[in-house]
């Protein structure tokens, strides 16, 4: 197989070379040392190798198709790029200390941001850009900073703020974003090779939003895109065990997945130091990542973005590539110009004055090579305040020239100096020049004691581009300051503007008269003569006047007749009168007097008050001592009518559909055929009718006026609306009519339940409360926005309903098993006949209910205990369940610890433990679970429950997709219940009998497996048997205990006349004993199981009689354990320090002697076997012994005899 992959491999390599091309490929312009701009590129042969061996004789470069000269080109040789992504933590557990769970100092957060700042200043220049994110629960995009080689910016974005949470899929993935945002959203902007560095110092916490850590999908996102991840696992590793949202095996998915994509984890970083020795590692590695770097050529570039065109002609034919370019605002020199702007006022004619100008580059360096300035005969520069161009001027350096202005005539002249060079903004400056002044004013010669009062134009004039406040204007002096009076004024005059100024002459003697006067402005005091001449029946004068038309809505206006007296001496009115005083009224004085001199006029106030339409005329007749005695004025005005025409007198509306909300409007024009403006007052008799203002101004000629017909009620409508002129004497009146019939349907809630994967259909009817039918078009289950709901159907979209009737419509509710939430939405009915109207009264709500299925637990679940056993767990669909989307089933059961300790699932606590299986595929309807568990010795306690604490269906995203009726179950213990026995034995003394051991299994359940090692203990009287290979343990006076142990059969051979379950385990060879009783019982003193299971035996005894027993004089001969001598003797022999046994036999047969201390241990004797009738001495070592009590046998055939010693030393 592996030589097969090679032949592909081979075979794609082959294909790949038949589709490359010679090229030459821009990769991008590099703007940062502006004006010399650099273009990296990549020239590649036919095979797609790359050319390095490059010659600035085989390329052509152009700027926006201009040619440009270029360096040679350049190909770096150990340089590759990275695009570097830190992403960091913003959890609130980042303010805890390095090193534990503590808030004291130095906290995770700032020992990662002081280490950032410290590996962004190592960055190597011209081989990254970076990127840095900010996630928690989500990515935080407020904090986002994207690709840039400004370190400033990035060591800057490092100061992020904490939010909460610890979400692992949101720093990489994002949050709600389709998985496409985050770390891999940035790495689709990357350049070069992305390196992603993840910074954190929590777990993962899994929920319902977050979900679980997509590990495949980041692994995968990652090896797409050639992508390599480092993780640092800030602080301790170990996670709060009180927080079950954490999910344990968060750290151990990050190691796969930075192992997984060429990357590392690290963990434990507890200091500063360390995280820095991390980042150090990182950033060797990172420096080899990537491909070499371009080549590239430098040339100068002007102000303005481009286009550049490079031209390869070492191939034939030749390549050529284009890539376009911006420069950087920050990086077009600027000049900065102090005074850029300035304003000289009425400086010498002809005469040049210099003015210091700043000259200042910004951004960057620029060459000042010359100037041009307009008008040049106005202004020029005199003197470059150093060496005259071409210089240089460094960034922020600066340099003071000089910039002359002779101005030739008054006015005012605006300049133009424009600084030539390599700057690209601010190279202009607007020198400027003009003139403020007043001008003298001079009246003819006046009488004296008259006064002549008059305007005299343009006397004050601004010669400037600025407007000049004037602030007063006053007689300020001069040899004749009382002979004249100017108006005071203030005004804001605009640039080229000039002033009418009104002055009075009232010469107080004859001759020349001179004054001065001054203008006050906030560009200073200008000051200009007054001058005059003086030169002895009074003469009156007075204007015709017409009044102000009047009308009934103003009706009345007033004039001042000015009467002046032209002659030098006072003129004396007698009397005022009015020839009409019915249309005309004069109210002030019948006399009055007027001063000499036309200045001292006196006026006289009449009002017009007309009764009638039409012109009025009268004369005002003032009596006097001039020449004109009788002096007349004629007084005329006109009392105007009012009249306005309607263009339309009716409206019909015809028949609509109730609008409440949205009316139905008509409009008509008022047209007013008088010379003046009044107010039309409108009102309507019925609501249903309205205008859209209570009152039309007809000041203009013309008002429309807009009816609106509106209303919600089925009825036909005949209404007026009234129109009345604001004098109250012309009215008008408009007939309106309509019809109001709207399709209704009756309001109702309809409310449907259905099971997820299954529908529901409810009935609904739709009921016409109105006598006229009408067609439905559409009909559907919409949303507030009138947006189908997928999830209801009706039956029938187009139909009639008929009047006062009902029409049945059938709307199925189908849940949405991936979104089971309830759905609350709208029956739109669309009418089109009598109307369009959309009817939406009737309110659908689609509740989903979860489909069930039934998880139990058996009741018959047994097994010994030492036994891992099975006890299965039954999943049963019902409604709905198989397209509930339920994948996975997750359940707790609590038990009694005591009885069952499990073997699989996950541990709560003592007495619960947590299981989950996922459904097999295809899930047919039913599924079984085992459960395992240790069958603990619980006893007395022989049964436990097993209850569902919790049981939740799931599905893909972890969310319940079903409901679960639980069913509890039980365990019980298998109790090996039996009876341990022998059975009824006789014999005689000296002969040999078995003694048998039996095993009643009252349950049937003793298992051969479990209950293998059984250790039996039998009690008996010694003195009437023993057993004949083996020694048993002597516990009292006439009581010995035998283990039976090693001699256990297990086998199962049935006992005659015994049940079934009846074993025989053990066989012991025994022999009869003349002892002290001849009925004496066999008792099994106990039975234990020594491995394996527990079994409860009830242990029995039976009897042992002796049989042919002799007797002396009627009675049975019995061992009474009373000494005799001299049958035992102990000797000592002080000579050779030795001890013996001295015994003579008793009867026929063998003879033994033994010594036991006083538990039962036995001490080894020489030659302690006696074969024939005699005395004997058994050597005993008592050196050999401790100090207490011994017991010596001597046996015979048929008895025993002992003899108590006590050895003290």
């Amino acid at each position: 197989m592996k030589n097969i992959k090679i032949l592909i491999y081979i075979l794609l390599f082959s294909c790949s070379n038949m589709v490359f091309a010679q090229s030459i490929e821009i990769e991008r312009i590099v703007t940062t040392n502006y004006p010399t701009l650099r273009a990296e590129f990549r020239v590649k042969d036919g095979s797609g190798k790359e050319v390095r061996n490059l010659s600035d004789l085989d390329f052509d470069l152009k700027d926006l198709g201009i040619t440009t000269p270029f360096t040679s080109p350049n190909c770096p040789p150990d340089q590759s790029r990275f695009s570097l992504i830190l992403i960091f933590d913003a959890s609130g557990s980042m303010d805890n200390n390095i090193s534990d769970e503590s808030s004291n100092p130095p906290s995770r957060h700032t020992v990662i941001k002081n280490v950032a700042k410290q590996f962004i200043d190592q960055l190597p220049e011209g081989q990254f850009e970076c990127a840095i994110g900010v996630f928690s629960k989500e990515f935080d995009y407020n904090q986002l900073l994207r690709f840039t080689t400004d370190k400033d910016s990035l060591k800057k974005a490092t100061d992020y703020r904490l939010i909460n949470a610890t979400n692992y899929n949101a720093g990489f993935l994002g949050y709600n974003e389709n998985d496409e945002g985050g770390a891999f959203g940035l790495v689709k902007d990357a350049q070069y090779k992305p390196v992603i560095i993840f910074m954190t110092d929590g777990y993962h916490q899994e929920n319902q939003k977050h979900g679980a850590i997509k590990d495949g999908l980041i692994i995968q996102k990652a090896l797409a895109t050639n992508t390599t991840i480092y993780s640092l696992a800030i602080g301790p590793t170990a996670p709060d065990p009180t927080d079950t949202s954490l999910d344990p095996n968060s750290k151990a998915k990050l190691e796969s997945i930075s192992r997984a994509t060429g990357g590392e984890y690290y963990e434990n970083l507890l200091s500063e130091e360390k995280v820095s020795d991390i980042y150090s590692q990182i950033l060797q590695s990172a420096k080899g990542f990537g491909t070499p770097a371009p080549c590239y050529i430098d040339f100068v570039s002007d102000c303005n973005d481009g286009e550049i065109e490079i031209t390869y002609f070492g191939f034939n034919p030749s390549v050529t590539d284009k890539l376009a370019y911006i420069i950087p605002e920050n990086l077009k020199p600027n000049l900065n110009i102090t005074e850029r702007s300035f304003l000289e006022i009425n400086q010498t004619l002809n005469v040049p004055k210099q003015f210091d100008v700043r000259l200042t580059a910004e951004k960057n360096q620029m060459e000042i090579t010359g100037f041009n300035a307009s008008p040049a005969n106005i202004f020029t520069v005199s003197d470059w305040g150093g060496s005259a161009p071409p210089f240089t001027l460094n960034k922020d350096e600066s340099r003071i020239i000089k910039v002359s202005i002779k101005p030739e005539n008054r006015e005012f002249y605006g300049g133009t100096i424009n600084f030539e060079g390599t700057g690209c903004s601010g190279l202009s400056m607007t020198p400027r020049t003009g003139f403020i002044f007043a001008e003298d004013i001079v009246f003819s010669n006046v009488n004296q004691g008259d006064q002549e009062k008059k305007t005299f134009t343009k006397r004050f004039c601004n010669l400037t581009d600025e407007p000049l406040n004037i602030n007063s204007i006053i007689v300020s002096g001069g040899a004749n300051q009382s002979d004249f009076g100017v108006t005071g004024q203030t005004k804001t005059l605009d640039p080229g503007d000039c002033i009418d100024i009104e002055a009075t002459f009232r010469p107080t003697d004859q001759g020349d008269r001179e004054a001065l006067y001054t203008v006050k402005t906030n560009k200073g005091d200008f000051e200009a003569k007054l001058k005059g001449g003086g030169a002895g029946k009074p003469q009156i004068a007075a204007t015709a006047a017409r009044f102000e038309d009047v009308n009934c809505v103003n009706p009345k206006s007033t004039i001042t007749v000015v009467v002046r007296n032209d002659g030098p001496v006072e003129l004396d009115i007698t009397n005022i009168a009015l020839e009409d005083a019915t249309n005309f009224t004069y109210t002030g004085p019948s006399s009055l007097k007027v001063a000499p001199n036309s200045t001292n006029n006196v006026d006289v106030t009449v009002d017009f008050t007309p009764q009638a339409n039409g012109v009025q005329t009268t004369n005002l007749i003032f009596t006097n001592n001039s020449d004109d005695n009788e002096y007349k004025v004629k007084l005329e005005g006109e009392m105007l009518a009012v009249e306005y025409n309607v263009s339309e007198p009716n409206h019909n509306f015809g028949e609509i559909c109730g609008n409440l909300g949205n009316p139905t409007t008509k409009t008509f024009t008022l047209s007013n055929v008088s010379s003046f403006g009044y107010n039309v007052i409108a009102s309507s008799n019925l609501p249903e009718f309205k205008t859209d203002k209570s009152s039309y101004d007809l000041s203009s000629g013309t008002a429309v006026v807009t009816i609106s017909f509106e209303s919600n009620v089925n009825n036909t409508y005949n209404g007026v609306i009234s129109l009345t002129s604001e004098c109250g004497n012309i009215n008008r009146t408009i007939n309106v009519t309509g019809s109001i019939n709207s399709p209704e349907v009756q309001s109702q809630a309809v409310s449907i339940a259905a099971v997820i994967g299954t529908a529901e259909t409810s009935n609904v009817d739709i009921t016409n409360p109105n006598s006229a039918p009408y067609d439905v078009v559409d009909a559907y289950v919409g949303d507030a926005s009138k947006n189908p709901i997928p999830e209801f159907n009706v039956s029938a979209t187009n139909f009639t309903v008929p009047g006062s009737g009902t029409y049945k419509l059938d709307i199925t509710y189908t849940p949405n098993a991936n979104s089971p939430v309830d759905k609350a939405g709208i029956l739109y009915l669309v009418v089109n006949k009598p109307c369009n109207v959309t009817l939406d009264n009737i309110n659908v709500e689609g509740k989903p209910t979860l489909s069930i299925a039934n998880l139990s637990i058996a009741d018959d679940n047994k097994d010994y205990i030492g036994r891992v056993t099975k006890i299965p767990v039954t999943l049963n669909g019902q409604t709905g369940f198989l397209s509930s989307g339920t994948n996975s089933v997750e359940f707790t059961v609590e038990f009694d610890e005591a009885l069952l300790s499990p073997t699989n699932g996950t541990l709560v606590g003592t007495n619960q433990v947590s299981h989950k299986f996922n459904l097999n595929s295809p899930f047919t309807g039913t599924q079984t679970y085992n459960m395992e568990f240790k069958v603990l010795n619980g006893l007395p306690l022989q049964s436990t429950t097993l209850n569902f604490i919790k049981a939740e269906a799931l599905n893909n995203s972890g969310s319940q997709s079903a409901g679960l009726n639980t069913d509890n179950g039980q365990f019980d213990l298998i109790l090996v219940k039996g009876e341990a026995t022998s059975e009824d034995l006789s014999a005689s003394p000296g002969e040999n009998f078995n003694l048998p051991v039996f095993i009643l299994d009252e349950n049937d359940n003793l298992d051969e497996q479990l209950h293998k090692d059984l250790r039996i203990v039998l009690q008996y009287n010694y003195t009437v048997m023993q057993p004949v290979d083996r020694n048993h343990a002597v516990v009292s006076d006439d009581i010995a205990e035998l283990d039976i142990t090693g001699e256990i059969k297990f086998s199962q051979n049935k006992k005659v006349n015994k049940t079934q379950s009846q074993f025989a385990f053990a066989t012991i060879p025994m022999v009869a004993k003349l002892g002290n009783k001849k009925v004496t019982k066999i008792a099994v003193k106990s039975v234990d199981v020594l491995s394996g299971g527990v079994a409860d035996f009830v242990l029995d005894t039976n009897d042992f009689t002796l049989t042919g027993v002799c007797e002396e004089g009627g009675h049975l001969r019995l061992f009474t354990l009373s000494e005799i001598e001299p049958s035992i003797k102990l000797t000592q022999n002080p000579i050779v320090s030795n001890t013996s046994i001295e015994v003579s036999t008793v009867e026929n047969g063998i003879h033994s002697v033994s010594v036991f201390d006083m538990i039962g241990n036995k001490i080894n004797l020489d030659n302690r076997i006696i074969a024939s009738e005699g005395s004997y001495s058994v050597p005993f070592e008592i050196e050999s012994l401790n100090t207490g009590y011994y017991l010596i046998f001597f046996q015979t055939p048929t008895q025993e005899f002992y003899k108590k010693i006590a050895i003290i030393k």
